[in-house]
């Protein structure tokens, strides 16, 4: 096999596993999302109690600017009213520090009332916040092998493209422009080896005619899929081994055995009986 023709197939090898661990990397997100909602639904309402604070706070500031207004507009009232030269003057910017003080006054008690709504939100966010990481911690342990799975599939594929930009450049470019057409048609593995009259990739028969002239050239083109073939002879078959035969007894040693088992019995039931001879009382 030429040093192209082995670069190809290790391509297309490389190639497959790419696609394989894709797929595989493809159901790790459903997984994640699944093992993720109940943190997700505790993420939500933290997220909306912190927007509850995050607008009162900014209702307070503005009206944190707008006292900051009226103070500086009654301040220059008060300087005005030391110049004052008639009455008139003087009840017109008395009316300006009113109103002024009025609204000051009245800003001042909506940011008390809006401080002490933000109270009772504030201790739901660190309630929530403590199940959240508690949730967050769990979620973790339970996806830790998730994870590594995920690192593992991101490396593999990873450690692929590095096997095919290394290799790459041993192809004949008239061969990789072939193999690059037909992985841009999703057609993967492009190139296989075949040591009968199928292909390897889309399982269809190959005539003989066909089949015979990838065995002369060593290389052709699958009819069906177009799938790049390089003609591999078949490994031989080993032989099996030959079974032991089992030697029938003859006649003869069945006889003998026959009466080796006869005279076993005989003398076992002579010493029977000499023993119960033994065993009984003698006349008197």
């Amino acid at each position: 096999m030429s040093e192209a023709t082995q670069a190809l197939l290790t391509i297309s090898h490389e190639d497959r596993q790419i696609q394989l661990n894709n797929k595989k990397l493809a159901k790790i997100p459903p997984k994640k999302a699944i093992l993720r909602k109940p943190l997700n639904l505790i993420e939500k309402r933290l997220n909306e109690l912190k927007a509850k604070v995050a607008k009162i706070q900014t209702q307070i500031a503005l009206r944190n600017k707008l006292i900051a207004v009226e103070k500086t507009k009654h301040d220059l009232s008060n300087e005005k009213m030391m110049a004052v030269s008639n009455q008139k003057e003087y009840g017109a910017l008395q009316k300006e520090l009113d109103a002024a003080q009025r609204v000051i006054r009245h800003t001042e008690d909506q940011i008390l009332a809006l401080e002490e709504s933000i109270t009772p939100i504030n201790t739901e966010v660190a309630s929530e916040q403590e199940a959240f990481d508690a949730e967050e911690a769990d979620f973790n342990d339970k996806a830790k092998d998730i994870h590594a799975l995920e690192s593992e599939l991101e490396a593999a594929i990873s450690n692929s493209r590095v096997v095919i930009a290394k290799i790459g450049p041993k192809i004949p470019k008239d061969l990789k422009a072939r193999y690059d057409f037909l992985t841009s048609k999703n057609i993967i593995p492009a190139a296989l080896e075949i040591s009968s009259a199928s292909c390897a990739g889309c399982a269809m028969a190959i005539r003989f005619q066909v089949f015979n002239d990838i065995i002369r050239e060593t290389k052709g083109d699958c009819p069906t899929c177009g799938r790049i073939l390089f003609y591999k002879a078949p490994e031989p078959v080993p032989e099996p081994e030959p079974k032991k035969k089992v030697k029938k007894p003859t006649k003869a040693a069945l006889a003998k055995l026959a009466k080796a088992e006869a005279a076993e019995l005989a003398a076992k039931a002579a010493k029977e009986a000499e023993s119960t001879q033994d065993s009984e009382p003698s006349a008197e």
